[in-house]
C-alpha cells in the first residue's frame, strides 16, 4: 500500500503542478494560455475545462483505493467539482441566450464556448462559438462523475438548468454547428451537421436521460427526461453521415472521439471499423494525426502572396499534426482491452513527448517550417517538424489532462470501469444505467418487441358499426378514469418540464411528441394518460384524411416503433379511428388492416390488440410529477371531451342501418378547375354573393384568397370575418375530400406538416440538395438543415405568391420523397439536387403525357401522388412501344431532365472535360471554371457534382437541360479517345446545341420550313441511339467548334475523333 501511495503521490505532484496550478481561485476554470501574460491569458474553453476536470476526478478516484489518502481524495474530488460548477455558472449566466437558441436554433443565439476564468463572463466573438459537442461533453461527464458519487448539482433551478440543456442539444442532427474543428474562418459558411458533434451529443442524450442529478438521494423531481424520438433521430443521422464527418469532410480526426472514448457512441461495429480505418488511412503521419485534410491552421506557405486559387493545392500535406490523437487512440484500445495496439500509439507518442524538470510534456501540434514547405509537398513524411502550441510558451492542458489519464490506466491506478462508471464502452446491450423513482430508461432491446394496440373510436355510433364486422373498440367514456390526450395536449403539458420563472426558462419548446413518445402511459396525480400519435392526428395536417395514408401511416409507425423502441415496459399505441377512416374509396383497406392486427403480427411486428385498461399493466410509464398546475383543470372528464354525435339520439339508433351506408358509401367530390383572373375584377359585393351561390369548394376558396389578398383576414365576411369562412370552407372540403379546396385552405391558413425539418435533414445527410419553389420561378437551394419557421418561411413566401396549394403540395413531396430515399434509396441513383417544384412539373407532366389525363395534380389525394411519385422515379420512359408514342423520347427528356437524373460516371466525366478546358465550361448563364475547381474538389466527391448541378440549374427547360446532359457525356467521349485535345475559351453548350439542332434541321428536308421551336420539338424527339440520333449531332457539332479553332491538338499525337 506504501508503494502504492508513493506512485500516486507522484502523479499528484505532477498534476498540481502542470494542471492544478492554473485553476482559477474565483470560480475554478482553466486557462487556455498557460503563460497568464497575452491576451487570452484568462480565456477558458469548455472542452479544456471538462477534461482538466475529468484527469483530476481520475486521479481521486485512484487515492480512493487508499486507506489513508491524507485528505488528497477530497480536495482533488473537490478540485473537479469546483471547475463543473464553475462550467455550469458560466451555463446559468447564460439562461437568456439558450431560451433563445432553443426557439431559433441559430448561431447567433447560441452558448459561449469560451469565458473569463476570472468572472465567468463570455469571451469572444460569437462567430465560432456553436461547439454543440463542447456542451454534450460537459453533459457526459456530469453524469459520470456524478455516478461516480460527486455531488455537483445543488438546487432545483440547477435540475432546471441541466434539463434545458437537453433541450438545447437534442436536435443536433439538424443543427449545423462548428463542432470542434472549426476553420480559422468563422462565417456562416462553415457551419455543417457534423458527425462528431451528433455523437457526442447521442452519448450525452443516453447517459442522462432517467438519470437523477441529485444522486442517490434525489427523487423525481431531479431526474432529467430526454425525448427519445429526439434520441432515435440523431442516432439515424449519426449512423448515417458515418463514416464522413460531414458533406464536405470526408474524414476528421474529431469523430475518435465520437466512436470511442469518450462517447462510444456508434453501435455498429462494421462502421466504427470503416470509420477509423478512414481517419487512419487519411489522417496518419509520423507526428500525430491531422485534424482534417486541407486544414489550413498553423500551415505556413513558402509564398504567401501567391495565386489564392490554388491555396488548397499549396497546402497539400503541410497540415499540423496533433500528438493528442494518439492518446485518444491509445485510451481506445485499452478500453476495448487491446493492450498491443495501446502500446504501438504510446510508443509513437513518446518519441513526441519532451520532458522539462523530470516531467512529461504533450506537445500541442507539430508543423512544418517554411523553408522546407517545397520539398515536404514533393515528398511527404521526409522533412523534421516542430512542436508548437498555440500561445508560445503555454502548456496544451487538454492533452496533459488526457496524457495523465492515459498513464493511470496504463500503470493499472484506476481501471476502465472507475472513469466509465456508467458502461459506455461495453457492448450496446449490457449499457448501464443509473435512474431513481420512475425515469423510462433507454436500453438495448435484447427480445422482440411486442407493439400493444387500444382501438379507440371517436362515437359510440362509430363503435356500433364497427362492431357489425366483428371489431371491438372503445369510446373515450368507456376507458374512464384513463384520459386519452391530443398529441397537442401533451406537448403542452410537456411545456412545464424545465420551466424556471427565476432564470427566465420555459421548459420544453413547443415540439411535437413522435411516436416512441405517444407510446408510453404517462401518470399524473396516479392517473394514467394516454395519447394517439400525431401521425394520425388528422386535426394537425390534411394528409391523415386520406384514409390510404392513415393505414400507411399505422403500418410504418408499428414498424418504427418496433425497430426502435428502447424503453423499459412495452409500447402501447392508441389508434384513435373517425368516421374520415372508413370512406368507401379505402374502406377495405383500412379493414384489412385491422383484421391482420387482430391475427398478432403485422409486417413482421408482433401485435397485442386488446382494451386499454387490461394493456396499462405491462406498458411503459412515466410521471408527470413536474406539472403543478391544479389537477382539476388538466384532467377533464372524457364525457365533455365527446362531440355532439357521441351519444346516438333515438332516430339515429333506429336508422343506423341507414347511417351507415351514408358514412361508407362517402366519396370524394369531383372538382372542377376555375379561372381566378375573372373573380379578380369583381366588387366586394359581386364577390359575396358569388360565395354564396356557388357550391363550388375551390370557387369560395379562390373568392376568400382574393378577398384576404384586398382586405386582410380580419375584414367582415358572412357572419364573421375572411379567416372565419376560410376556417369553415376548409373543414367543409375536408369532410367531402375535396382535396384541391383542402390544399387551398390548408395554404391559406399557412399550415406546415410536422416532421418537415427532419424530412429536408434526411435528404440532405443523404448526400441530396433540396430545392424549393415553384416551376419556372425563383428556387431557394437547402444545403444545411433549417428550422421549420425557416422552411415555412420559403415555402410560404416563395410558393404561395405564385400558387397557393403547391405551398402544402411540396410539403407532401418532401415528406414522400425523405421515406423513399430511406426505404429505397435506389429510386434516386443519379439524383443529386431534388428540384420539387421541378418534380411537381414532371408529374404533371407525366399526367398529362404519359397517362392521358388532363386531372388537375392537386385534386389528386395525398396517396395517389405517392403512386405517381414512385411511378415517375422508377420508370423508363423510353422503353415505352412506338405504337403507344412517337414522342416516347421527348417524354423521356421532359421527365428525366425534370427529376434532375443523370447517366453514371456523370460527375467524373464533366471533371475530365474540365480538365481540358481552362476557361471552364457554361450553360445558360451560369459557368462552372476549372480554377479554382480542380484544385479544392475532388472527381468523386460530393461538393463537385454539387457544383455541376448548380451550373446546370440555370436552365430552364427539363428537356434542354437534358440534351445539356447527354452534350457533356458526348464531350466526355472525345476527349476520352482523343487525350491530346486541349479546349481553348470557354465551353459554351448553348452554342453547341444551336449547331446541334441547325445539323439535324438540315439534314432533313422536311424541316426546312419549320420555325425554330419546331425543329427544336423534333431533335428532342429523335432517339439518341439510332443513324440519324441526337448523339451523332451533336457530336458534329462539337467537331465544328474544333475546326473553328475552339480546340487545341498537341503536335505530338494526332486527334482523331470516331
Amino acid at each position: 500500500m506504501e508503494a502504492l501511495s508513493k506512485r500516486l503521490d507522484t502523479y499528484y505532484v505532477a498534476i498540481k503542478k502542470l494542471i492544478l496550478k492554473y485553476q482559477s481561485p474565483s470560480i475554478g476554470l482553466f486557462p487556455l494560455d498557460t503563460t497568464l501574460i497575452g491576451k487570452e491569458s484568462h480565456h477558458a474553453h469548455v472542452r479544456d475545462n471538462v477534461y482538466c476536470a475529468a484527469a483530476v476526478w481520475a486521479l481521486s478516484l485512484a487515492y480512493r483505493k487508499l486507506d489513508d489518502d491524507r485528505g488528497r481524495t477530497y480536495e482533488l474530488q473537490h478540485s473537479a467539482v469546483k471547475c463543473m460548477r464553475g462550467i455550469l455558472f458560466c451555463y446559468l449566466r447564460q439562461a437568456d441566450r439558450m431560451e433563445k437558441f432553443k426557439r431559433t436554433q441559430s448561431w447567433q443565439d447560441a452558448l459561449y464556448s469560451t469565458y473569463h476564468t476570472i468572472t465567468g463572463d463570455p469571451v469572444g466573438d460569437i462567430a465560432g462559438q456553436l461547439e454543440i459537442d463542447a456542451v454534450a461533453l460537459y453533459m457526459l461527464y456530469l453524469v459520470q462523475m456524478i455516478a461516480s458519487g460527486l455531488q455537483i448539482i445543488y438546487t432545483n433551478d440547477e435540475v432546471d438548468l441541466i434539463q434545458n440543456l437537453v433541450y438545447y442539444i437534442e436536435r443536433a442532427y439538424r443543427t449545423p454547428d462548428y463542432s470542434m474543428h472549426r476553420t480559422s474562418d468563422k462565417n456562416d459558411g462553415n457551419r455543417e451537421l457534423r458527425a462528431s458533434s451528433i455523437g457526442m451529443v447521442l452519448a450525452a442524450l443516453h447517459a442522462i436521460n432517467g438519470f437523477n442529478v441529485f444522486g442517490p438521494a434525489g427523487t423525481s423531481p431531479s431526474i432529467i427526461y430526454v425525448d427519445p424520438d429526439a434520441y432515435h433521430r440523431n442516432s439515424t443521422i449519426f449512423h448515417t453521415l458515418l463514416p464522413r464527418e460531414s458533406n464536405t469532410r470526408d474524414t476528421d480526426a474529431a469523430l475518435l472521439l465520437s466512436i470511442g472514448y469518450p462517447a462510444f457512441a456508434a453501435t455498429d461495429e462494421e462502421l466504427i471499423r470503416k470509420t477509423k480505418t478512414a481517419i487512419l488511412n487519411k489522417l496518419m503521419g509520423s507526428y500525430g494525426l491531422k485534424r482534417f485534410l486541407n486544414d489550413s491552421y498553423h500551415v505556413e506557405l513558402a509564398d504567401p502572396a501567391a495565386d489564392n486559387s490554388m491555396l488548397s493545392e499549396r497546402r497539400k500535406n503541410l497540415e499540423c499534426e496533433w500528438p493528442i490523437y494518439l492518446i485518444y487512440l491509445s485510451l481506445d484500445a485499452i478500453f476495448n482491452d487491446n493492450e498491443e495496439e495501446s502500446q504501438k500509439y504510446r510508443s509513437l507518442l513518446k518519441n513526441l513527448i519532451y520532458n522539462v524538470d523530470g516531467m512529461d510534456i504533450v506537445p500541442e501540434f507539430y508543423f512544418v517550417p517554411k523553408n522546407v514547405t517545397h520539398l515536404e509537398q514533393l515528398k511527404p513524411k521526409s522533412q523534421t517538424r516542430i512542436s508548437a502550441s498555440r500561445y508560445p510558451r503555454s502548456l496544451f492542458l487538454q492533452g496533459q489532462s488526457l496524457y495523465y489519464i492515459l498513464k493511470l490506466l496504463v500503470d493499472e491506478l484506476i481501471t476502465v470501469d472507475d472513469i466509465d462508471v456508467i458502461g459506455r464502452h461495453s457492448p450496446s446491450s449490457s449499457w448501464r444505467q443509473y435512474s431513481a423513482k420512475g425515469g423510462a430508461l433507454f436500453k438495448i432491446q435484447t427480445s422482440s418487441v411486442v407493439v400493444q394496440i387500444s382501438l379507440i373510436t371517436e362515437s359510440r355510433r362509430l363503435q356500433s358499426l364497427l362492431a357489425t364486422y366483428g371489431i371491438d373498440t372503445q369510446t373515450r367514456e368507456q376507458v374512464e378514469p384513463i384520459q386519452i390526450w391530443t398529441p397537442n395536449e401533451l406537448v403542452t403539458r410537456f411545456e412545464k418540464l424545465g420551466f424556471n420563472k427565476n432564470l427566465g426558462l420555459h421548459g420544453r419548446p413547443k415540439r411535437p411528441m413522435g411516436p416512441l413518445g405517444t407510446s408510453k402511459v404517462y401518470r399524473l396525480n396516479g392517473i394514467p394518460i394516454i395519447s394517439y400519435p400525431l401521425m394520425l392526428d388528422q386535426t394537425d395536417f390534411y394528409m391523415s384524411l386520406d384514409s390510404s395514408v392513415f393505414t400507411n401511416n399505422l403500418k410504418n409507425g408499428l414498424k418504427f416503433i418496433h425497430d426502435n423502441w428502447n424503453m423499459t415496459g412495452r409500447p402501447i399505441v392508441c389508434v384513435f379511428l373517425r368516421e374520415f377512416n372508413i370512406r368507401r374509396s379505402h374502406f377495405r383497406e383500412l379493414f384489412d388492416l385491422i383484421y391482420t392486427l387482430k391475427t398478432g403480427e403485422c409486417n413482421g411486428v408482433r401485435i397485442r390488440l386488446g382494451k386499454l385498461q387490461v394493456l396499462l399493466s405491462s406498458a411503459c410509464s412515466e410521471s408527470l410529477d413536474f406539472i403543478k398546475e391544479d389537477i382539476s383543470k388538466i384532467l377533464v372528464p372524457q364525457i365533455k371531451r365527446k362531440d355532439t354525435r357521441e351519444i346516438p339520439s333515438p332516430r339515429e339508433i333506429r336508422s343506423f342501418s341507414m347511417t351507415a351506408k351514408n358514412i361508407l358509401l362517402s366519396e370524394e367530390v369531383n372538382e372542377e378547375e376555375i379561372d381566378e383572373e375573372p373573380l379578380k375584377l369583381l366588387s366586394f359585393q359581386d364577390l359575396e354573393r358569388d360565395f354564396q351561390e356557388t357550391d363550388n369548394l375551390l370557387k369560395k376558396m379562390a373568392i376568400l384568397h382574393i378577398l384576404q389578398e384586398q382586405y386582410g383576414p380580419g375584414h367582415y365576411f358572412i357572419d364573421g370575418n375572411i379567416l372565419h369562412c376560410i376556417n369553415n370552407v376548409y373543414s367543409t372540403a375536408c369532410n367531402g375530400l375535396a382535396w384541391s379546396a383542402i390544399r387551398y385552405g390548408a395554404g391559406l391558413l399557412n399550415k406546415v406538416v410536422d416532421s418537415l425539418a427532419p424530412s429536408i435533414t434526411t435528404m440532405l445527410v443523404k448526400g441530396k440538395q433540396v430545392t424549393l419553389g415553384i416551376f419556372g420561378y425563383e428556387e431557394v437551394v437547402i444545403s444545411s438543415p433549417l428550422t421549420p419557421a425557416e422552411i415555412k418561411l420559403i415555402l410560404y413566401s416563395k410558393c404561395a405568391c405564385h400558387n397557393v396549394r403547391e405551398a402544402v403540395l411540396q410539403q407532401e413531396l418532401v415528406i414522400f420523397l425523405a421515406d423513399l430515399i430511406s426505404s429505397s434509396p435506389h429510386l434516386f441513383t443519379g439524383m443529386q439536387r431534388l428540384r420539387i417544384g421541378w418534380i411537381i412539373q414532371a408529374m404533371r407532366e407525366m399526367m398529362k403525357l404519359i397517362l392521358n389525363s388532363n386531372k388537375c395534380i392537386e385534386s389528386l389525394s395525398p396517396s395517389m401522388i405517392r403512386k405517381l411519385l414512385i411511378q415517375l422515379l422508377s420508370s423508363k420512359f423510353h422503353e415505352l412501344p412506338k405504337a403507344e408514342s412517337e414522342k416516347r423520347w421527348l417524354y423521356h427528356r421532359i421527365l428525366v431532365g425534370a427529376v434532375n437524373r443523370v447517366p453514371e460516371n456523370f460527375y467524373e466525366n464533366v471533371w475530365n472535360i474540365l480538365y481540358k478546358a481552362p476557361d471552364g465550361i457554361c450553360v445558360s448563364g451560369k459557368i462552372l471554371p476549372r480554377i479554382p475547381t480542380i484544385a479544392e474538389m475532388t472527381c468523386r466527391g460530393m461538393a463537385f457534382a454539387l457544383r455541376v448541378e448548380e451550373m446546370l440549374s440555370g436552365i430552364s427547360k427539363p428537356q434542354y437541360r437534358q440534351i445539356a446532359v447527354e452534350l457533356l457525356t458526348v464531350i466526355a467521349a472525345i476527349v476520352q479517345r482523343n487525350p491530346e485535345l486541349q479546349f481553348q475559351g470557354v465551353i459554351n453548350l448553348n452554342k453547341i446545341i444551336v449547331n446541334a439542332i441547325g445539323l439535324f434541321a438540315a439534314s432533313n428536308a422536311s424541316f426546312a420550313g419549320l420555325t425554330l421551336e419546331e425543329q427544336e420539338d423534333h431533335f428532342y424527339s429523335s432517339s439518341p441511339y439510332d443513324k440519324n440520333s441526337t448523339t451523332i449531332f451533336l457530336a458534329r457539332a462539337v467537331v465544328n467548334q474544333l475546326l473553328e479553332g475552339c480546340v487545341t491538338v498537341t503536335e505530338q499525337s494526332p486527334c482523331s475523333i470516331t
